[in-house]
């Protein structure tokens, strides 16, 4: 599933947990998440769309490259969960207020802790090249998402107390120049209705029913298939032990 999000570096055939070394670059990751915005598309970033001569002659062009990376049921289940994070939970300090944000906190470990050390020292209290390095990936607006911001901190401790008030910066900013608008309740009540294809199961708060519904509609709840199995590449994001 990482390869088809996209995720570039080798990952290794072991069970879908947020254990592993693999390292992954912000834009890779960035480009992973996109696809729980898009409704399941992957999307190929493009640093660079057309080049024209001075006569207006294409040079060069970067077509847009999408392909189905996860299905849109799965894609729709991740993203109520990844609105959850920055809502109530480990992603808070990323919150902007009026605009729903969806996104997941990483702490990624670079120096190793014995299993058996009980008393384990917290991130603040470690050498500072001793500290995880703090992700943050999330996407906005959730109802009709534009931007896909990845935050990154070596040596940042928490993804979310590090790299929260980061991503938060930039979505003021993007607020404040015109990019982000605050969404209607028109907008909001289309985003926030259950899909089609679970119909038949529509409770009124999709993110606190998700799994009975789930039960009920025979879908697969196993990790590997309800979640993209992002977690292989810990050693860069998602949560190795804080979240």
């Amino acid at each position: 599933r990482a390869k088809a999000l996209g995720l570039e570096p080798h990952f290794p055939q072991e069970l879908s947990v947020s254990l592993g070394a693999v390292a992954v670059s912000p834009l890779n990751l960035t480009q992973a998440y996109a696809a729980f915005a898009n409704k399941g598309l992957g999307v190929r970033p493009r640093i660079i769309t057309s080049i024209t001569d001075p006569k207006g002659r294409v040079l060069y062009r970067q077509d847009v490259e999408q392909w189905q990376a996860l299905t849109p049921q799965n894609a729709f289940m991740m993203a109520t969960l990844l609105k959850q994070v920055v809502n109530a939970g480990t992603g808070s300090r990323a919150k902007v207020p009026g605009y729903n944000i969806a996104g997941k906190t990483g702490t990624a470990q670079v120096s190793g802790i014995a299993q058996a050390e009980v008393n384990r020292m917290k991130e603040e209290q470690l050498d500072y090249y001793k500290r995880s390095h703090a992700w943050l990936t999330t996407y906005a607006p959730y109802e009709n998402p534009r931007f896909v911001i990845t935050a990154m901190v070596e040596h940042g401790g928490h993804g979310g107390s590090a790299a929260g008030p980061i991503v938060a910066d930039v979505y003021r900013k993007l607020v404040e120049l015109g990019y982000i608008s605050i969404p209607s309740k028109a907008a909001n009540a289309q985003a926030f209705r259950w899909p089609e294809y679970l119909s038949g199961f529509r409770p009124q708060r999709p993110e606190k029913a998700y799994l009975s519904t789930l039960r009920q509609a025979h879908l697969p709840t196993s990790a590997h298939s309800v979640h993209p199995c992002l977690a292989h590449q810990s050693a860069s994001h998602p949560d190795r032990r804080h979240g």
